[in-house]
């Protein structure tokens, strides 16, 4: 089954969405940018949270997750309009979720958050673990740590140097395991994550 990611200037917007696609689960994630190493090389912190299901890299996270059905969504256009007006409706529910999760995935608790997220896009994939489709609208978010946490699951630092990020973006993979789209995006993206967070 095809995944599509997007952000809302993207072409994609306009186009309809498969109708076997129709999403009925709406997560709000939260994505957390950790970054290790020295000034000359940064990287950047991802986890295998489920190596059962998903079993790729992905940034440390957490997810507000609602099931629900709306027969106006027509294009993409319209599923990144939704899923804004869901954010907007639940965003302290939101806030205490998704943030507390990201806590709890890397095991620290006085985690500095920056109140505004850097980047934003979205995805829709077909779930493995609860077997519907889902909208993802991904949140991106600077962290700081006051010492460098490892998680308690598989991890992995991304160098941030041309050449790696180079072939992520080729071949979509690193260490032998997929980069989750999401990642990809961000990767692709202008945002220099590297020069945002150490601003931050």
């Amino acid at each position: 089954m095809k995944d599509y990611s997007w952000q809302v200037s993207d072409p994609i917007s306009q186009e309809p969405i498969p109708p076997e696609s129709l999403p009925t689960r709406f997560a709000l994630t939260a994505a957390g940018l950790v970054l290790d190493g020295n000034a000359e090389q940064r990287r950047l912190l991802l986890c295998n949270r489920n190596p059962d299901t998903w079993n790729n890299w992905q940034l440390p996270y957490g997810t507000l997750v609602m099931d629900m059905k709306f027969n106006s969504l027509k294009s993409f256009g319209n599923l990144s309009e939704c899923m804004q007006r869901i954010k907007e409706k639940y965003s302290i529910d939101y806030s205490k979720v998704a943030f507390t999760q990201v806590r709890e995935m890397l095991e620290v608790d006085n985690i500095t958050f920056n109140p505004k997220p850097c980047f934003e896009n979205f995805s829709l994939k077909f779930s493995k673990s609860a077997f519907v489709w889902t909208v993802y609208y991904f949140r991106y978010y600077c962290c700081k740590l006051p010492m460098v946490q490892h998680p308690n699951n598989a991890y992995v630092w991304l160098p941030l140097d041309r050449k790696t990020l180079a072939n992520i973006m080729d071949h979509g993979q690193f260490k032998g395991l997929p980069v989750a789209d999401n990642v990809v995006a961000l990767l692709r993206s202008k945002l220099n994550i590297n020069e945002i967070c150490l601003k931050e």
